[in-house]
């Protein structure tokens, strides 16, 4: 169910050679699809409900021109200018992330547009020393048993893998010295 308000207004000026428009809308889509958890009696740990809501809203600017008019030629030049955004208002469950390309790096969440790039943020560059991969962790045993204080990934065995020089700087959101799920953010729409 989408409810909708558009309002704009269209001038001409100079005989008609020169036209200027606005336009600006907003809407609210409600009973959008999305996942909600199940009861563990159901057997499934999500199904789609229609339990969304979204708000669109943006504008439009144009400027036409006829510099040329005649009775059996006419050119014109036109541009136009326009921006838009949607919100998330709510949703089932807290976020939605999905897989795209890569794993879970599609987040749906309420307060963000539909459908945003989540990942992980660098700080820009690589290590360029394994001193500077140390500086950037905190103590911990890795998985050739050393004691070390580099940043680290769990892999999928669930040792920790120190970052050394020449690896990705990714940047540790909650500080605990793991680069995890809980580090991933909002990188882009």
């Amino acid at each position: 169910t989408t409810k909708r308000f558009n309002a704009g207004f269209e001038a001409m000026f100079l005989k008609n050679r020169l036209s200027l428009g606005f336009n600006f809308f907003t809407s609210t889509t409600s009973d959008i699809l999305a996942l909600q958890a199940l009861g563990f009696l159901s057997g499934q740990e999500t199904n789609w409900a229609n339990s969304g809501e979204m708000k669109n809203t943006g504008f439009d600017v144009t400027i036409k021109g006829k510099p040329v008019s005649t009775k059996d030629w006419n050119f014109e030049v036109g541009a136009s200018l326009g921006h838009y955004k949607n919100e998330v208002k709510s949703l089932a469950t807290d976020k939605y992330v999905a897989s795209y390309y890569g794993d879970k790096n599609i987040l749906t969440t309420v307060g963000q547009a539909a459908g945003v790039f989540y990942g992980y943020k660098t700080a820009g560059n690589v290590f360029a020393t394994t001193e500077e991969a140390a500086a950037a962790g905190k103590e911990h045993v890795n998985s050739k048993g050393q004691t070390t204080n580099n940043l680290y990934i769990v892999d999928n065995t669930g040792a920790k893998v120190d970052f050394e020089a020449g690896d990705v700087h990714f940047i540790d959101q909650n500080g605990d010295g793991e680069i995890s799920e809980l580090d991933k953010v909002v990188i882009g729409d």
